[in-house]
């Protein structure tokens, strides 16, 4: 059992197969629980899958970002403004590139994704950068709660570093 309030980082750790991951991926609808319950706002809400997750502000950074986080062979806005397409397409129900490109640049610069090309292919950036496009992707959907797991596992010391910060800085933002 544990509560999270609004601006905490909450770490959760354990051995291998512990269940860290399973919770992480229970609370965010990827599988369901055996048993237990989540409160938001302190409000019961049940998740039976990632879209109410999303609905309801949840997002979450998996632990396998290259396997579950990005899409390697797409670009960095695509990867980017996944989450957000509803909210680019215009009245006539076609995506503002103009607005999709726009919102991964702000986004690149402002998680200071290296080099920050939105055309470049994702599996062309290091471990680090793409860990920043998959944060990017969440940040840009406006979460309220942002599950990360193992967010500096195989990336560069000087990355790490800067995924630390970014995530001091969201719970300054409340998140």
């Amino acid at each position: 059992s544990f509560t999270l309030h609004e601006g905490e980082i909450l770490g959760l750790t354990g051995l291998v197969g512990a269940g860290r991951t399973e919770l992480c991926e229970s609370i965010f609808g990827c599988a369901q629980p055996d048993e237990g319950e989540i409160l938001l706002n302190g409000q019961k809400v049940v998740i039976p899958n990632t879209d109410k997750a999303v609905e309801l502000g949840i997002a979450f950074v998996p632990e396998d970002r290259q396997h579950k986080g990005i899409i390697l062979n797409n670009n960095a806005e695509d990867n980017i403004t996944l989450n957000i397409l509803k909210q680019l397409v215009n009245r006539l129900n076609l995506v503002n590139n103009s607005q999709r490109r726009q919102s991964a640049v702000q986004w690149m610069e402002k998680l200071n994704v290296k080099p920050a090309y939105p055309d470049m292919i994702a599996s062309k950036f290091s471990g680090g950068n793409q860990q920043r496009i998959i944060i990017a992707k969440w940040l840009a959907a406006n979460p309220r709660v942002l599950i990360i797991d193992e967010p500096t596992n195989g990336i560069d010391v000087g990355a790490k570093e800067a995924i630390h910060n970014i995530l001091r800085d969201l719970t300054k933002q409340g998140i």
